[in-house]
């Protein structure tokens, strides 16, 4: 952010706890998923670039998922979306909402509606990585110690070594669009 304190104090009259730290602000969403405000890098933020393997295959890091309990769901996906000012779009099932990110910004941001409440009742977020070849990059992770949760359709659930959740998804990622 160009002024932290300014965007911080936005973001508490929308619903957000902040603790100020030594040149950025650590928040709370109203759901309890923790995140910081920082200055803003120089030259703005940078699309990350694809990683392409010797075989052709690519994969980047590409969405945040915030995973919201049920119950704050609604408020959450209006937080959010106030605070980013960017369109919210439902998403490719129910309980899946996007933020329409701009041009030139690094991560998607979806908004996931968890079908139980986590037993602290707060929010959390995992990453996703989009892969030209899915099951390629899931076995890529395997042999790094991740271990598979779950597959569907679109996207393969994985836990990294320390058991914490991430996706590996179909979506190509030159082009940020589902196969």
């Amino acid at each position: 952010m160009d002024d932290v304190d300014a965007e911080a104090a936005r973001a508490v009259r929308l619903g957000a706890t902040a603790r100020p730290q030594r040149g950025w602000v650590t928040l709370t969403s109203p759901a309890g998923l923790a995140w910081c405000l920082v200055p803003a890098a120089p030259d703005g933020p940078r699309r990350p670039q694809p990683v392409t393997r010797a075989d052709g295959s690519a994969s980047l890091l590409d969405q945040l998922a915030l995973d919201i309990p049920p119950a704050a769901y609604e408020a959450e996906c209006a937080f959010w979306a106030a605070l980013t000012g960017w369109e919210v779009r439902g998403g490719s099932r129910p309980e899946f909402r996007t933020l329409v990110r701009p041009e030139g910004m690094p991560l998607r941001l979806l908004l996931q509606r968890l079908d139980t409440p986590p037993a602290d009742g707060l929010a959390s977020c995992h990453l996703d990585l989009a892969a030209t070849d899915r099951d390629a990059e899931v076995a890529l992770h395997e042999a790094w110690g991740a271990r598979v949760v779950t597959r569907f359709r679109g996207w393969t659930t994985l836990a990294d070594p320390t058991g914490l959740p991430y996706c590996v998804t179909g979506r190509d990622p030159r082009t940020g669009l589902l196969p």
